[in-house]
């Protein structure tokens, strides 16, 4: 009797060597997840996922429910790699009965054009374990009941709108988020670069890890008061971006959150804010108890009272010429100014340059750029790390300027008055210090 019983584990292993999924029907495999629930995920056919080539083709309809040898199953998870390669894949219906895909099921799908579904509030729900779980990555394309998404409305009632729920989908051109939604997940909408507009409800207080990163399109956001972190990289690459708002309920903003918008002009944090200010209008996000300067734009005036300028602050800001660095500055963060290929000029006040490390000035035209450096200090620069890439380099008279400026024009272009140092008016100033608004300004 023992040896009839190890005779029939033994036939069961070895079958399962031979073929991993338990079984088969209409042409898509499933593994059983659990066998009192009745639940099972659909994988790859065999043992491995790189067994077999392109047992998937053309469009495949996944079921809500599936029965095998008498027995209903209900498909709730789609697995790891279970599409992984089937580039002759072309479109996917996933039923409102999945809840997880798994990492990389659909990694390699190169032919997916479309991707198909029946309830937005079931998709919104669906935990992805990887980006290239989700088919949207290369179908883009997304049909809720035979029609294209583009004007994406998240029904009232879903909570949280999961990592990588519509990236890549390039077709959105607008999205609104209700007040039920308390989260937006990571990644959720990098890479829409068709999304020209966004509304986010008021109940959402944390948006996620490089959730608009890419979207290019995007000329304005408007960040509720309900929200209190945004995350890394949130609304990296957003280089259509021309201004935002920092509401005074954030406490915590990851690195890197504007970088690459090289469109951003304005960058006002709200009074009130404990943690993070816009002091002296200076256009840029500054760590109020730490004096660092987290992201700037392409108009960031630096106060004298930042001490550090953070990783990734001015990161491929395209449009920034000039920056005026003050001598309260001591370090300045890795990537700072990373691909800020329009800086032509960077004026530095400290006598003692400010630490760096080989990447702070990456992508910066160094060999044409002019460092401008206080008088004695050109050959300290000249080591420096980071700062000694720079060929260029000027010492000149920093005592007693306050800003360096392009030009002296306010509000609606007028010419400010400006005098020179003996007082008298100057109607057309040229290259100079002149007195403008009681300070000694440095005009280029």
């Amino acid at each position: 009797m023992k040896f009839k019983h190890f005779l029939v584990t033994l036939l069961l292993l070895c079958s399962t060597v031979a073929n991993a999924h338990d079984f088969e029907v209409d042409g898509i495999y499933y593994n059983v997840t659990n066998a009192t629930n009745n639940t099972v995920e659909v994988t790859y056919k065999g043992t491995s996922s790189t067994l077999y080539s392109n047992e998937y083709t053309g469009s495949v309809v996944i079921p809500s429910s599936v029965t095998y040898n008498g027995t209903t199953y209900n498909v709730t998870t789609i697995g790891e790699n279970a599409f992984r390669g089937c580039s002759s894949l072309t479109s996917v219906t996933i039923p409102n009965s999945v809840t997880s895909i798994g990492k990389s099921a659909f990694y390699g799908c190169f032919g997916l054009t479309s991707v198909h579904i029946s309830d937005l509030s079931a998709w919104c729900n669906i935990e992805f374990g990887s980006y290239d779980a989700n088919p949207l990555d290369y179908a883009k394309k997304l049909y809720l009941n035979g029609e294209l998404l583009t004007n994406l409305i998240i029904p009232d009632g879903v909570t949280k709108i999961k990592s990588y729920a519509f990236r890549n989908c390039t077709d959105l051109t607008s999205v609104t988020i209700p007040n039920s939604v308390t989260s937006i997940g990571e990644r959720a909408f990098c890479f829409c670069s068709g999304l020209t507009s966004v509304t986010i409800g008021n109940s959402v207080t944390s948006i996620g890890v490089s959730a608009f990163c890419g979207c290019y399109g995007l000329t304005s956001i408007t960040i509720p008061n309900s929200v209190t972190s945004i995350g890394i990289g949130a609304f990296e690459v957003c280089s259509g971006l021309t201004s935002v708002t920092i509401p005074n309920s954030v406490t915590s903003i990851g690195k890197s959150v504007f970088s690459n918008c090289s469109g951003l002009t304005s960058v006002i944090v709200e009074n009130g804010n404990i943690v993070y200010d816009s002091r002296n209008g200076c256009n840029a996000i500054i760590e109020t108890k730490t004096n660092t300067l987290l992201a700037g734009c392409k108009n960031t005036i630096i106060p004298n009272s930042v001490t550090s300028i953070g990783g990734s602050a001015f990161s491929g800001c395209t449009g920034l010429t000039s920056i005026t660095i003050p001598e309260s500055v001591t370090s300045i963060g890795y990537n700072a100014f990373y691909d800020c290929t329009g800086l032509k000029e960077i004026y530095v006040k400290a006598d003692t340059p400010p630490s760096a490390d080989s990447y702070t000035f990456g992508g910066v035209p160094t060999a044409s750029a002019t460092l401008y450096v206080p008088i004695g200090t050109k050959a300290a620069y000249q080591v420096a790390v980071g700062w000694k890439k720079f060929t260029n380099i000027v010492e000149m008279e920093f005592t007693g300027i306050d800003e360096v400026v392009d030009e002296v024009k306010g509000e609606n272009s007028k010419v400010k008055d400006v005098y020179d140092l003996s007082g008298r008016k100057v109607t057309d100033p040229t290259n100079g210090i002149y007195i403008v608004n009681g300070k000694k300004v440095l005009l280029k």
